[in-house]
């Protein structure tokens, strides 16, 4: 077929299966969701226990007995699906999401525990309107701030005190 312009063909590619793939999504309220396929690689846990990476921005959950303490509960949704309520955990770390997010690649390391990245993820919904982009540009600036303050205490605990005795001849 013959085409005049500048028209760009598209180049589709074969169709993952939705079940089958790892597909981890994060949403503003703190709620993890973790498809089947997800879920079932991560080996179908009924609690997890979190962990954060402030400086690489990653989070880490570790299957967990759900009688441990400070084990979050998986909560099963329909065919297979599940989410982890973590929006205290994203409190308490300041990790602040607006909308939904997926993971590009979430990572099920040797010791079977997940790595999300929080810099590899992609906005695939929750479309924020400008009240919620403008709270969350103040949170950022917040934790910014936050960062900056533990930085100069940090420094400060770090110095030597001054000979000067305040006896000058």
């Amino acid at each position: 077929m013959a085409l005049h312009g500048n028209w760009l063909r598209f180049e589709a590619r074969p169709q993952e299966r939705v079940f089958s793939r790892v597909h981890v999504t994060i949403n503003h309220k703190g709620l993890i969701h973790l498809g089947r396929g997800a879920h079932e690689a991560f080996g179908r846990p009924r609690a997890v226990t979190m962990y954060y990476e402030p400086e690489l921005g990653k989070i880490a959950m570790e299957p967990a007995d759900a009688r441990a303490k400070g084990a979050l509960s998986v909560i099963p949704k329909q065919f297979g699906a599940c989410y982890v309520s973590a929006g205290a955990f994203c409190r308490r770390n300041l990790i602040m999401i607006v909308g939904t997010h997926a993971f590009r690649e979430p990572e099920i390391n040797h010791n079977g525990i997940m790595i999300l990245d929080l810099s590899e993820t992609e906005r695939v919904g929750g479309w924020a309107s400008k009240g919620t982009v403008e709270k969350w540009r103040i949170k950022q600036r917040a934790k910014e701030l936050i960062a900056a303050q533990a930085v100069g205490r940090s420094s400060k605990q770090h110095e030597e005190p001054s000979a000067h005795t305040g006896d000058s001849p």
